[in-house]
């Protein structure tokens, strides 16, 4: 157990268990619409697009050979107790698929504070 951490520090890394049970982006708080959205976005993991190369590929394939680099966006809103997951589904959808406990790399911005 870390004792010496200051407890308003924010994390650097979250579990994706930990994520999937906050705020949602426009899914907001309501379990239906965090389910529908995760669904959305875990059927869209095997959809095809273009990587930075212009390789066709699909986002599982990327996140399965690169792993997670890029921060999920938490973003800590005035009025809201608790971040929100602003930009990171994908991410967040093929970590619960792996592992629950995975710890994904997160970034906070807060508004309106």
């Amino acid at each position: 157990m870390l004792r010496n951490l200051n407890p308003n520090q924010l994390a650097m890394f979250m579990p994706a268990h930990q994520i999937a049970a906050g705020t949602l982006g426009d899914a907001g708080d309501d379990p239906q619409m965090k389910r529908i959205t995760m669904r959305f976005k875990t059927q869209e993991l095997d959809k095809t697009w273009a990587d930075r190369d212009l390789k066709l590929t699909t986002r599982r394939q990327a996140f399965d050979e690169g792993g997670i680099k890029t921060p999920l966006e938490m973003g800590h809103y005035a009025g809201h107790e608790g971040p929100v997951l602003d930009n990171g589904h994908h991410r967040l959808a093929w970590a619960l698929q792996k592992n629950r406990n995975m710890e994904l790399p997160v970034e906070h911005t807060s508004y309106g504070h």
